[in-house]
């Protein structure tokens, strides 16, 4: 391993088994760079390995969760169980999100799944793409299932004004090659 991009394969190995990753650490850097603290609320939102970042911080307790969407991410051994409302968005198809299986039983998230090529996708990976994943989001912003409209009602909409900051993150490599975990 041993590569300066924290989001990369070893992060989403560490993330699925529960220990420490360096993508983890980099979006905590990120939102305390960004002034938030354990009072601040926030909506954690992510796709692929960014969701399975989302979860984890939605439940570490460090932040005010103020909810949780996710989307193509393989988080099913990640119960969330916090008092928020969070939407996890699947793709049948897609073999991220089956990668850990079924969602805990703990899980309080209405996860929402459907087939992104119902007559069979171009490619192994096309389900995945975030690009597939809108069509889909689209849909959920305009059900009127109940199941959908409890959790989505929840979330946050009030506009609010911010600041939009980009941050990039590198792994801190110790003077041996080796990672030493920022």
């Amino acid at each position: 391993f041993g590569v300066i991009n924290p989001f990369d394969m070893a992060s989403n190995l560490a993330l699925t088994a529960q220990l420490d990753a360096s993508s983890l650490k980099a979006a905590v850097v990120a939102l305390e760079q960004a002034g938030a603290t354990a009072d601040s609320e926030v909506v954690f939102t992510g796709h692929s390995q960014g969701a399975l970042v989302a979860a984890h911080l939605a439940e570490s307790g460090q932040y005010r969760t103020a909810g949780l969407v996710t989307v193509g991410g393989p988080i099913s051994d990640v119960p969330i169980t916090g008092d928020y409302p969070a939407i996890v968005i699947e793709h049948t198809d897609d073999f991220i999100p089956s990668a850990t299986g079924d969602h805990s039983p703990l899980t309080r998230a209405t996860v929402i799944e459907t087939r992104s090529f119902p007559g069979g996708a171009p490619d192994l990976f096309a389900p995945h793409a975030a690009e597939a994943y809108v069509p889909t989001a689209r849909s959920v912003d305009s059900a009127d299932d109940y199941s959908i409209t409890h959790a989505r009602d929840r979330l946050p909409h009030e506009p609010t004004l911010g600041i939009v900051t980009m941050h990039r993150g590198e792994r801190m490599l110790d003077g041996d090659g080796g990672q030493d975990g920022r």
